[in-house]
This record gives structure tokens, C-alpha cells and sequence, in this order.
């Protein structure tokens, strides 16, 4: 709110919230006049899910009549979210055939939004699902690069093939769109960066509980506020909030981690020397590992010679705050030489230094 408050006199801001109590963060003492926004018609709702399920298919009339007439029933299930119209439209949109369109129709699981959505979760191939499931380590709302979240995938062996000649990135990439074009993915926002326009993707809230519900526990995040005990067998961890104390006592003794986001505020200093030695000599089954954090200015920082333990880690990104860049990177390069790491060594990034 802190810009807003050298705009104008009478300068407005609109802010949209399937929660109203969402509202009242905004700003302490802040007048807010709230407009419902009414669901849209029926014959609007119609003819939105019929732009995603058929759109400008090339069909003859007849068939189209009969689609649209299964169309109108399948849409009175969705209870006019928008949200669901697109998904399961998307759905239909690939299987332009009547007999499915029927078999859809007198489904049970279209009764409710949410089990509609997760109708859409199960059209999907195994492996897709599976990539989609691992996006639930994030936080809701968090943005994330196209790129980043394939070679994620890639990491944790989600993608398959059968084709020897077909590259597994590009495979990913097919997932990614795959997700994208019924909205289990979408766009988030769009940014410049180094003169180049790189695009951030998201997912919708009610999609990543879905998510959370697909994963089955394999995922978890450590959160600020967040009492919950860490299941211990939790296989893929993201960490937003920590301290010293929590990595040495609680994350050390989850053996089957295969992924370790670490993305806090959390200062290393040279007392802790011992911190990730312990880390790379306990979870021996990592194959994502992401160190975000600050060190103190002039520290000389190296990554323990007991990396090379990770054998099966296949993404390594590592982003340190503070003037500790050139000596960190000959440390690292030296251990990835001798030590025998068997890494994917992606970033190397400094925010100062």
C-alpha cells in the first residue's frame, strides 16, 4: 500500500477476493466498499463451457447439435464456476466424440466443482499427473519459470518415454503445455529481466489443494506460522521459514528426501561449518537440492568435500546473499572435480559481490 499513499486525492484501488475477510489486510483503517460480483447466468455459464469444449471445431451440424444438447447438461454440474468450465471443457475439448461426451454426463463425480476438477486430474496420463502433484511443494500463488519446473521434473525421473530418439526435456515440455492448455497451469505474470520478457506461471488456489490432495503427503512446506509436524516420511520438502536449530535437529532425520528447497531467511555464519556436512552425509537420497540463503560479508564459504555422497542428486541450485562470490565458486568447482559429484550444477548467482 505504500505507493498508493502519494497518489491523488480520490485515487482508487480495485481489488478482487473470493474471500471477504481478505480484505481487511489490505490496510488498517482503510475504507472498503465491497461489490459482490453475481455468478454469471445460466445461458452466459453455457456458452463460456462450450467456447472451451468445442470453441471453432470443424464439425458437421448435426454432430455439433448433439454435443451442444450433452453440453447444456454437463454444464448445469459445474454450478457455474468459471474455473471448472474451463478445466473440464478443456477435458472435452480433446475428445470431441459423443459417447464420451454421455459417459461424462452421468458421472457422479461431476455432482460437485471440486469433483469435477478432479475428474480433469484423471484424464490425464500417469506421469502428467504425477508432475502436477509435485507443483503442491510450492507455496499457493508462488511463481515459478517454465524451465525451472521441467528440469524439476526431470530431476525427480517424472518424465518417460519409450521413444529413444524423443529428448526427455522436450517430453516435459509437452507436460507442461498438456497442463497449461486446461488451466492446471496458467499464466502468472510477465516481467523483464536482462531485457528479455520472461513469463512466470501460477496455479489457482482451489487447483492446488487439489494438488495437495494428489500428492498424498509426499510433499510439504514449512511455512511461517506453520505448527504442523513434518511427516517423516515426506519425500519432497520446501522450506520458507527455519532457523539453525531446525535444520540440525528435524530435516537431518528425514532419510527419504528426494527434494530440499531451502528459500528462508536464514543466516550462515562460521560457526555453523558443520550445517551442511551434515546434511550431505544424512540425506544420501537427494535428487533436487536448492540452498537459498545470506552469509555474513567476507565470510569464505565452501561446500563440505562429502557432496560428492550425493550420488544420486541431478539439479543443484545455490543462491547466497552477501560478498562471498569469488572464492565460493572456486570452492565449488574444486569439490565438483574431486569429489566426484554427480550433479546437475545449474546456478551460481550472488545478490551483492
Amino acid at each position: 500500500m505504500f505507493p498508493l499513499q502519494f497518489g491523488l486525492e480520490g485515487s482508487k484501488i480495485l481489488a478482487t477476493s473470493r474471500n471477504k475477510d481478505a480484505f481487511a489486510d489490505l490496510s488498517p483503517g482503510l475504507t472498503c466498499n465491497s461489490v459482490p460480483i453475481p455468478d454469471l447466468n445460466d445461458d452466459d455459464f453455457y456458452k463460456m463451457f462450450m467456447h472451451y469444449a468445442l470453441g471453432r471445431s470443424d464439425l458437421d451440424d448435426s454432430e455439433r447439435r448433439k454435443l451442444e444438447d450433452i453440453g447444456a447438461e454437463i454444464a448445469k454440474k459445474l454450478k457455474g464456476l468459471p474455473l471448472a468450465a474451463r478445466t473440464v471443457g478443456g477435458q472435452l475439448h480433446r475428445r470431441k466424440d459423443v459417447r464420451f461426451w454421455r459417459s461424462v454426463k452421468v458421472r457422479d463425480l461431476l455432482n460437485e466443482t471440486t469433483r469435477a476438477l478432479w475428474w480433469s486430474y484423471q484424464q490425464f496420463d500417469e506421469h502428467v499427473r504425477q508432475c502436477f502433484a509435485y507443483c503442491s511443494i510450492f507455496s499457493k500463488r508462488h511463481h515459478f519459470k517454465r524451465d525451472e519446473l521441467v528440469q524439476l521434473w526431470m530431476a525427480q525421473a517424472f518424465i518417460e518415454t519409450t521413444n529413444a530418439a524423443e529428448d526427455l526435456y522436450d517430453v516435459g515440455q509437452n507436460y507442461f503445455d498438456e497442463l497449461l492448455s486446461v488451466s492446471f497451469l496458467q499464466l502468472g505474470e510477465r516481467q523483464v529481466e536482462h531485457g528479455c520478457e520472461v513469463d512466470y506461471f501460477t496455479d489457482h488456489d482451489l487447483l492446488h489443494d487439489l494438488a495437495e490432495e494428489a500428492a498424498r503427503g509426499d510433499c510439504f512446506r514449512i511455512e511461517e506460522g506453520v505448527t504442523e509436524e513434518v511427516p517423516p516420511d515426506v519425500r519432497h520438502l520446501f522450506v520458507e521459514s527455519c532457523d539453525i536449530k531446525m535444520l540440525t535437529e528435524n530435516i537431518y532425520e528425514l532419510q527419504n528426501l528426494r527434494t530440499l528447497i531451502i528459500d528462508c531467511h536464514i543466516n550462515i555464519g562460521s560457526r555453523d561449518k558443520k550445517v551442511f556436512e551434515r546434511m550431505f552425509r544424512r540425506l544420501k537420497k537427494l535428487r533436487v537440492l536448492v540452498l537459498r540463503f545470506s552469509a555474513d560479508d567476507g565470510y569464505i564459504f565452501s561446500l563440505p568435500a562429502c557432496i560428492g555422497l550425493l550420488k544420486h542428486l541431478r539439479y543443484f541450485d545455490f543462491n547466497v546473499e552477501g560478498r562471498v562470490w569469488f572464492l565460493l565458486v572456486v570452492k565449488i568447482l574444486v569439490s565438483s572435480l574431486t569429489c566426484g559429484v554427480y550433479a546437475a550444477w545449474k546456478t551460481f548467482q550472488t545478490l551483492a559481490g
